[in-house]
């Protein structure tokens, strides 16, 4: 791959708009404010990181989380550039940060409510529902497999703005790095020696025009990821790894003693990750109380893991441009171990916490009983050849999968994935409020 490519700022369509002499920002600089303007981001404010429906001002929503990666990502991006300054020409490493920092704005933008949860409630749904639908394969994949991934893809270049057939017409440089999984729902590959890049799947079967026209741009092929995608994916995992325990202190739901106890023995073997462990989170002054200690460590660890992965993409820069680095800076970087345990610590002790399973149960019932009114109203619609009064005070006058009939899409997965894209792109409150509204359960 080459970056002259890979930071193309070509959009899917050419902007119609003529800028104005005063307006010097650059292409990937109007991306960048271009997500930030969009209603799809400004919900996220109202989106579980962790904790659902959460009223403590204190804890994360996926808004600030998404900014958090962004500052990370930024910072991660403009070192990466510096260190690589001779091999990468400016005219193309200059833009590497902002790139980078709207890819991390967006990385989350496609999670339905309830996080996690809610993609599996969704797949779930149509698993359960499966005999209702006259599909082929990769219709049956994309939608009993939702993916959150594949759902900010096509937000992005298909549904926001609506009536719009590219979405809010991105440049191809940031969406290539937005696609984390540049492959299909059949290309998935399963197994702990796959690459990274086919773990999931990041467009569905309806996108498959803009999918192509992003990776013919920018050079990229099938299962081979933009190199800045490795940086988004870093921030990420160095901002989840360390800030979600965060909040679970917060919340009182873990022990900072716990965490102590949990780190210290799995970096116990790695003089440098347990050297940074025992300054800052085994050693607390008498006069600092746990969550600000805890934040202390947060901030220095953040810091050191960010070197870290600037390294490791430093020394696999050629596997990374040729699209064949197969794993996560994350567990390249010499701090991978430091990453790795808080991550565990998280998945034992802070994600499956009462609250939130209780809560994100709640949340699979809401789902399936929205999917279940929302299928019953677009099959009748179908059937009688008139519009639905509910869905026509739902769902907006604009077609909700524009250009989809250009597509070879069966009528079944062009109705199911409207309805997935009403259900997915709610907010957690707005979906347990409708859930309400229409089947009458407080």
């Amino acid at each position: 791959m080459e970056w002259s490519r890979l930071c193309s700022d070509a959009r899917l369509r050419q902007s119609t708009t003529t800028s104005q002499a005063e307006d010097h920002r650059t292409q990937f600089e109007r991306d960048y404010d271009r997500v930030i303007f969009n209603s799809a981001f400004r919900r996220l404010q109202d989106k579980t990181q962790v904790f659902p429906l959460e009223s403590h001002d204190f804890i994360r929503t996926r808004l600030t989380h998404s900014c958090e990666v962004a500052a990370i990502g930024r910072s991660l991006a403009n070192s990466v550039a510096r260190k690589l300054a001779g091999k990468v020409p400016e005219k193309f490493s200059g833009d590497f940060g902002t790139i980078v920092s709207t890819a991390c704005l967006l990385h989350d933008i496609g999670n339905p409510p309830f996080g996690h949860s809610g993609e599996e409630a969704i797949g779930s749904w149509f698993k359960k529902n499966a005999a209702l639908f006259n599909l082929d394969e990769q219709e049956r994949a994309d939608l009993e497999n939702f993916e959150g991934n594949a759902f900010a893809f096509r937000l992005v270049t298909r549904l926001q703005s609506m009536g719009s057939e590219y979405g809010i017409n991105l440049t191809v440089g940031t969406l290539g790095c937005l696609l984390k999984y540049p492959c299909s729902s059949t290309e998935v590959l399963d197994g702990d020696d796959a690459p990274k890049s086919r773990k999931k799947f990041g467009y569905f079967k309806a996108d498959t025009a803009a999918f192509d026209k992003v990776l013919e741009a920018t050079g990229m092929s099938m299962g081979k990821r933009h190199p800045l995608t490795c940086i988004m994916e870093a921030a990420d995992d160095v901002a989840y790894s360390a800030v979600d325990i965060e909040d679970a202190i917060k919340k009182r739901v873990i022990d900072i003693r716990d965490v102590q106890a949990h780190i210290k023995a799995r970096v116990a073997d790695d003089e440098k990750a347990l050297a940074l462990v025992d300054k800052y989170l085994l050693n607390r002054p008498s006069y600092v109380d746990e969550e600000h200690h805890y934040q202390h460590f947060k901030t220095m660890a953040v810091g050191h893991m960010v070197a870290s992965c600037v390294d490791a993409f430093v020394q696999n820069y050629e596997a990374l441009l040729a699209g064949d680095f197969s794993k996560s800076l994350t567990k390249a970087m010499s701090l991978s171990k430091l990453c790795k345990s808080l991550q565990g610590f998280a998945v034992e002790h802070v994600y499956p916490n009462r609250e939130t399973v209780i809560i994100e149960r709640r949340g699979r019932s809401v789902i399936h009983g929205l999917m279940d009114v929302l299928w019953e109203e677009l099959t009748s619609e179908r059937r009688i050849g008139e519009p639905s009064k509910l869905l026509a005070k739902l769902l907006s006058p604009a077609r909700a999968n524009p250009g989809d009939a250009d597509f070879a899409v069966g009528d079944d997965y062009r109705l199911a994935i409207r309805a997935a894209d009403y259900v997915a792109g709610m907010t957690d409150t707005f979906a347990v409020n409708l859930h309400s509204s229409l089947l009458g359960v407080a």
